[in-house]
């Protein structure tokens, strides 16, 4: 339905801003899992249900500025954000001038270590902050977008987006609009062939 990672996941225009979060570490056995966290600065939302949005990025990674500035955008609307660095400080931005840059098998190591790690980072999340008067979302970004349906099927989250999807398949959306499972919306689908 949308294509593997093509030129455009690879490209960008770099935003400014000074990022208000901070780096974190989530332990997934044993495994120290690098983690943007960005918290609500509005103190009346003291005592209110948490809502908690699980950042999935896309090759640039959560500590990207642009990354930082989204997680720290949803922030201010009174989320708190974790966002998972599934390339463990290898993200593709370290690669953007390189012209020797391996992407084929970046990526084959990358998403070896996202489906390796993400779902005990998020089961961390869940034991670190509970479930009780908490309410879980996620949103994925090319690269994140398979992880986030993953995460969908799980029954904790309230609702899912995903923006410019790779790797996506009929069946991963399907699962995700069938029987309980949460709502889905799909922006930006770029990249898709017919059904």
């Amino acid at each position: 339905m949308a294509d593997t990672l093509t030129d455009n996941c690879f490209s960008t225009v770099q935003h400014v801003g000074i990022p208000a979060g901070r780096r974190i570490e989530i332990d997934v056995g044993g495994v120290p899992v690098p983690t943007y966290l960005a918290t609500p600065r509005d103190p009346s939302l003291d005592g209110l249900p948490r809502n908690i949005i699980l950042f999935f990025p896309d090759v640039f990674g959560a500590f990207y500025p642009n990354s930082q500035l989204l997680q720290d955008y949803f922030a201010t609307q009174g989320f708190t954000v974790l966002g998972i660095d599934y390339f463990f400080g290898d993200s593709y931005a370290l690669h953007v001038n390189d012209p020797n840059f391996d992407r084929p098998t970046w990526r084959e190591k990358s998403v070896h270590q996202a489906k390796t790690f993400t779902p005990g980072w998020v089961d961390a999340i869940k034991q670190k902050y509970g479930t009780e008067g908490v309410k879980y979302f996620a949103v994925g970004y090319c690269f994140g977008t398979p992880y986030v349906l993953d995460q969908g099927e799980t029954g904790l989250l309230a609702a899912v987006a995903v923006a410019h999807p790779t790797a996506l398949t009929v069946e991963s959306v399907l699962k995700n609009n069938g029987e309980n499972t949460v709502p889905l919306d799909p922006s930006c689908l770029t990249s898709l062939t017919p059904l």
